[in-house]
C-alpha cells in the first residue's frame, strides 16, 4: 500500500452493531490500519449492521485467535490477556499444561471475563514491566492474578521485583530464579510458559512465607509432578 500497489481483491471491510447500538470493527483492521500509516486511501466494499458474534467465522481457513475476539470487546493487552487467562483456567481447574488452547473455544471469552475479571488489572500492570522480563509476561501475569487472589499488595511488589531484579538480597528467591532465566535464556534452553507459571508459584510460595533460597527452584514440568498451589 506504501507504494501505491494495493490491488482491489473484492474482500469486505466487516462493521458489527454491539447491543448498545455502537459500530465494532470486525474485519479489515490490519488493511485500515496499513492505509493510516501510509497515508493513502484505498477502494474496498463496506458491509455495516452485522453481529459481532459472526467474529470467529470470519476468513475461511483462518481461525480468530481469542486475543482477536477480546480486540473487539474493546480489551486493552489483548495477547497478554488471552495467554494469561487461558493458564488462570487451568490452573484453576487443575490442569496447568495439560489443555490445548483449542480445547477453549471463541465463544468463551466472555465467559473467561466474567470468571476472572481482575485479569485485566495483572495485564495492564505486566504489560507496563514486561520489557525487563527475562521470561514470558504471560507467565508472569497469570501467576499476579493467582497471587493477588491471596495478597495483592505482595504481589504487586513479587511482580515489580521479578522484572526489575533491583534490590535484592543474596538469598531471595527471586533474585536466584531471575538469574535462572537469564542463563537458561542465553543457552537457548527456553521454558515454555507453563513451566514458567509452575515454577513461578514455587517462589512465590517461598517469598510468601519469607523463607530464603540459596539456588533456583526446580523447574516444574506439567505431568511430571502435582501442579504447585500458591499459599
Amino acid at each position: 500500500m506504501n507504494n501505491s500497489q494495493w490491488k482491489f481483491n473484492g474482500e469486505t471491510i466487516k462493521i458489527g452493531i454491539d447491543e448498545d447500538g455502537k459500530e465494532i470493527l470486525l474485519d479489515g483492521q490490519h488493511r485500515l490500519t496499513a492505509c493510516v500509516r501510509a497515508g493513502k486511501p484505498f477502494v474496498s466494499y463496506i458491509i455495516s449492521g452485522l453481529d459481532p458474534d459472526v467474529f470467529d467465522t470470519i476468513d475461511s481457513g483462518k481461525r480468530r485467535s481469542l486475543a482477536d475476539v477480546y480486540s473487539t470487546m474493546g480489551c486493552k493487552n489483548c495477547s497478554l490477556l488471552a495467554s494469561s487467562i487461558l493458564m488462570v483456567d487451568q490452573y484453576t481447574v487443575g490442569r496447568l499444561g495439560l489443555s490445548n488452547k483449542n480445547e477453549y473455544p471463541n465463544d468463551i471469552a466472555g465467559t473467561l471475563l466474567d470468571l476472572y475479571p481482575e485479569i485485566v488489572t495483572s495485564a495492564a500492570l505486566i504489560d507496563r514491566i514486561k520489557k525487563t522480563l527475562p521470561f514470558s509476561g504471560a507467565a508472569l501475569c497469570a501467576g499476579h492474578y493467582i497471587f493477588a487472589q491471596i495478597d495483592v499488595q505482595q504481589a504487586d511488589d513479587f511482580a515489580v521485583k521479578m522484572s526489575k531484579g533491583i534490590g535484592l538480597e543474596e538469598d531471595s528467591p527471586i533474585r536466584h530464579f531471575r538469574e535462572q532465566m537469564i542463563r537458561d535464556r542465553s543457552k537457548r534452553n527456553i521454558w515454555n510458559r507453563h513451566e514458567i507459571l509452575g515454577s513461578l508459584i514455587k517462589v512465590w510460595n517461598h517469598v510468601r512465607f519469607a523463607r530464603p533460597m540459596t539456588r533456583s527452584v526446580n523447574k516444574w514440568v506439567p505431568g511430571t509432578a502435582p501442579q504447585p498451589v500458591a499459599k
